[in-house]
């Protein structure tokens, strides 16, 4: 997995969580 690939996954999976 790259970097950016890894950021967006934990910004989706944060962003769910904070909805």
């Amino acid at each position: 997995m790259s970097y950016i690939e890894k950021k967006k996954k934990s910004k989706q999976y944060i962003s769910g969580k904070d909805l």
